[in-house]
């Protein structure tokens, strides 16, 4: 119980000494404390001290404000300034990885560029060798082929004769083919000529006729008209 009063006495003492502090500069020169010190330093010709204790007071309330401030502002630097290294570090070591990544791959592409090389060598040597042994296949062949020249000419020698016989047969033979064949179609064309002649002078002969019968029409129509008219002034 005794420390609930007290507890209740110093709430009551606090909320008196809130409303006790002034909210403005006249209130708080209107306080009797604050009167009873200036009557105090009045009554004793203390202004003099008075002002210069007071100065050095605000002096010291500006320089610790002044103080906090520039403690503020280097705190906030100093974070700002450790952010920027903190990016430059992970911006360094993201280079660095990269320039590592760059390397890795051009390395890759030499190891896989020599390659192709040498497998483009070893094939390289692999067509030379065989366009050798196909060139020493050929002079072989051309040697064994000029060995047996002349024997083969000679038995050329001996058939050439009946040969050019045959050979002139069949020559003869295919221009008569051939001449035959091209009377053949020059008289097939022709008659497709006339054909298309005489079709076309019956078209012509036909669109003439058609045109007189129109004609015919016509000037019985007119005819028909006239005798209307005419039959029609008797009648008035």
């Amino acid at each position: 119980m005794a420390r609930k009063k007290k507890a209740q006495d110093d709430s009551k003492k606090t909320e008196g000494a809130l409303e006790a502090i002034p909210s403005s500069l006249k209130k708080f020169r209107k306080m009797p404390e604050v009167e009873g010190f200036y009557r105090f330093v009045f009554d004793h010709d203390l202004q003099k001290e008075a002002y210069t204790i007071l100065a050095s007071l605000v002096t010291k309330r500006k320089d610790d404000k002044k103080a906090e401030k520039m403690a503020v502002r280097a705190a906030k630097k100093a974070a700002k300034d450790a952010v920027k290294a903190a990016a430059r570090e992970e911006a360094l070591a993201k280079k660095m990885a990269a320039k590592k990544e760059a390397e890795k791959k051009a390395a890759a592409k030499k190891k896989e560029a020599e390659k192709k090389a040498a497998a483009k060598k070893k094939e390289a040597e692999k067509k030379a060798a065989a366009k050798k042994k196909e060139a020493e296949k050929k002079a072989s062949a051309k040697k064994k082929t000029e060995k047996k020249k002349p024997a083969a000419k000679k038995k050329v020698a001996k058939k050439k004769p009946a040969t050019k016989k045959k050979a002139a047969k069949k020559k003869a033979a295919t221009k008569k083919k051939a001449v035959k064949k091209k009377a053949a179609t020059k008289k097939k064309a022709t008659k497709k000529k006339v054909v298309k002649k005489k079709t076309t002078k019956k078209k012509a002969a036909k669109k003439v006729a058609k045109k007189k019968t129109t004609k015919k029409k016509a000037a019985k129509k007119v005819a028909k008209k006239k005798t209307t008219k005419k039959k029609a002034k008797k009648k008035r």
